[in-house]
């Protein structure tokens, strides 16, 4: 197979020589081309010219798995469930949002050690939110806050070597009120 190399100015880009110019040269010698639907939009205008379309081709096939895929996952599943457990088994109203974030650091070493860790393609974090900021979890909590009655919120999301799974709950220190237990 022929592969030609087609390298590109990042930043500054100097006209003609930016990533956009430099695909859209290798591209307009094809009659038609897809993109997978979620580039960024920003990115599909700059190369739209080139008789482009959307296409959930990629992201289809992708929903197929092989046994590989589905066991590779499901081992990943089981490292984030184990830390769930550790979570719930550890966590306290003494207890530090930074220490439960450390808990993912204990299968990322136990697959250091068996050298079966990929660290370009895998990140395993575990976060646990205190109550109020559980209902904001894209925000960061301080480090150094503790756990109160509650709602919290925990969530391990790992990829190990390419392959993830999220686990989160919400759970409590004390007794939820009669609204947050039929919520």
């Amino acid at each position: 197979m022929d592969t030609d190399i087609v390298s590109y100015w990042d930043y500054p880009s100097p006209a003609g020589e930016n990533w956009h110019e430099r695909l859209g040269s290798v591209l307009e010698k094809y009659k038609h081309i897809g993109f997978e639907g979620n580039i960024p939009a920003d990115q599909y205008a700059l190369i739209q010219a080139h008789n482009s379309t959307l296409s959930d081709m990629v992201s289809t096939l992708r929903q197929y798995k092989s046994g590989y895929e589905v066991e590779r996952i499901r081992f990943c599943a089981q490292l984030a469930d184990r830390t769930m457990l550790d979570i719930f088994k550890k966590v306290s109203r003494e207890t530090m949002v930074l220490e439960m974030s450390a808990l993912s650091q204990i299968p990322y070493m136990e697959l250091i050690q068996k050298r079966q860790l990929d660290p370009l393609s895998s990140n395993l974090l575990a976060v646990v939110w205190p109550a109020p900021e559980s209902a904001m979890p894209h925000g960061v909590p301080d480090v150094y806050e503790t756990y109160g009655d509650g709602p919290n919120v925990a969530m391990t999301y790992y990829r190990v070597n390419g392959y993830a799974s999220e686990c989160e709950r919400t759970f409590f220190l004390g007794d939820p009120t009669r609204e947050e237990a039929d919520i």
